[in-house]
């Protein structure tokens, strides 16, 4: 069998490699990596970045310069570009089948970025556009929260109420291993969403496999998109009116988390609200900013909310910077091992200031701040994690979790029937709403469902209440 790469080949590639190294020169710098003179001060590059940064404006992300001098002034970077160039346009000429040279360099910086950890990724214009979709609130669907898994593949954090996901039966880390019969259980997550995510009224069929018992069973749910309106509080309720025990659930960590969160609060605080629970059980995060904003309805003024840091980004620490609105009651959080990310965040502002008491299971454990930035000038985008988050008492959550301080740990059994509940209620309610009939029988059957850690929540407020009076 010939050969076609040949000397012809070699030869290219031979001057593709001496322009790469020409090109260092254009930096200042011999190939060789000893600079021949010292190169002329450039302006510092600055780039607008979207971000995970608990700010509301977007951050400026300042590359020196100097950084690009550096790197092209140091030989082995040279070896690296003039090896990956070689492979570019070996496989660009020679592989088996056409390939784009698109594809290839597109690839290879998600293959850099993505080997990092799960939540770091290289994004194409299209898949930028998702992400940033992904925040504000509305998109096309089926209404599933998803996580990479440490050791590859993804799961299900949770099902949004309401989404076709949450209708079809969809549970919390059912393990995603097809989309329309495309394997998915070693893709990246922004595939993952690109093949979940489609126009309303179309179909999608998602093959998960589901842990019952000892057993694992492949199960297959067909499912017609919708435009999915992620409501971040959908449960808010007085379930113990004599003792003023309120209970609110949330669901998403939007950038209108805060805002809806205290719209419900003041209405329950005008029908006689003394103590709160807070439901983040399979809450899979979202925003740092609306953690920040929500501990600021409980936490003292100048009291730390959370800090991060990273080898490359000093120590921040971001504080209450308000009079908390409901300083006084008493509150319980409720989590498993699915609260994640941002509800962590809101879980140890309010445990380590001593406002809230956590029951249920330990927590995800997903500690970790992810920069977002525009990449280029076509759209491309790069999501890289560059701190870690810490509670105010300096403990990093990431892969570690946190304890609850009553654990009450739930079987699938239970969670399955806390499922059906919610589903059958849901159903319920916005029947009465369309009808016009939305009646209030619904708040005493939530203390029907089967929920021990929901129960031990209403006795640990009541305990407290009596104390108070």
């Amino acid at each position: 069998m010939k050969s076609y790469i040949g000397k012809l080949c070699e030869r290219t590639l031979l001057l593709a490699a001496a322009l790469l190294g020409s090109a260092a020169l254009l930096f200042g710098c011999a190939a060789d990596g000893q600079a021949k003179e010292a190169p002329a001060p450039a302006p510092e590059l600055r780039a607008i970045a979207v971000t995970n940064s608990p700010t509301a404006d977007p951050k400026t992300v300042i590359i020196p310069s100097n950084a690009f001098h550096k790197a092209f002034c140091q030989k082995d970077l040279n070896d690296w570009l003039a090896m990956s160039l070689y492979v570019m346009i070996a496989a660009e000429g020679n592989y088996v089948e056409e390939v784009s040279r698109d594809d290839l360099m597109r690839n290879a910086l998600n293959g850099m970025i993505s080997s990092l950890d799960p939540f770091s990724e290289f994004f194409s214009p299209k898949d930028f556009e998702i992400l940033n979709a992904g925040t504000k609130g509305s998109f096309g669907g089926i209404g599933v929260e998803v996580t990479a898994e440490p050791k590859g593949g993804a799961v299900i954090m949770a099902p949004i109420e309401g989404t076709p996901a949450f209708k079809a039966g969809l549970m919390p880390f059912d393990e995603l291993l097809k989309i329309n019969g495309e394997d998915v259980s070693k893709a990246d997550m922004m595939g993952i969403t690109r093949l979940m995510r489609g126009d309303a009224g179309t179909m999608v069929t998602v093959t998960v496999r589901r842990a019952e018992g000892s057993s694992k069973q492949e199960m297959d749910f067909v499912m017609k998109r919708e435009i999915i309106q992620v409501n971040s509080v959908p449960e808010s309720r007085l379930i113990d009116k004599e003792n003023g025990i309120a209970y609110v659930r949330l669901t998403a960590f939007d950038k209108n988390l805060a805002e809806n969160l205290e719209k419900e609060l003041k209405t329950l605080s005008g029908e006689g609200m003394r103590g709160i629970i807070i439901d983040l059980r399979n809450n899979g995060g979202g925003l740092l900013d609306a953690a920040w904003k929500a501990a600021e309805l409980f936490v003292p003024k100048g009291a730390l909310v959370v800090s991060m840091s990273g080898r490359a980004v000093p120590e921040q620490k971001f504080m209450s910077r308000k009079e908390p609105l409901y300083p006084k009651e008493p509150i319980v959080i409720l989590v498993n091992k699915a609260t994640a990310s941002a509800s962590e965040i809101l879980c140890g502002a309010l445990k380590h200031n001593r406002k809230a008491i956590l029951i249920g299971s330990k927590t995800y454990g997903k500690g970790s701040v992810q920069n977002v930035a525009a990449v280029g000038k076509e759209g491309y985008g790069m999501k890289l994690t560059i701190a870690y988050y810490y509670t105010p008492d300096g403990e990093c959550i990431h892969k570690l979790g946190l304890v609850p301080d009553i654990e009450i740990k739930t079987d699938q059994e239970e969670e399955l029937a806390m499922l059906r509940y919610r589903q059958k209620k849901h159903e319920a309610r916005y029947k009465k709403i369309s009808e016009g009939a939305a009646g209030s029988e619904e708040e005493e059957d939530l203390m029907q469902v089967p929920d021990a850690a929901l129960k031990a929540a209403v006795t640990v407020l009541k305990c407290q209440l009596a104390t108070k009076e």
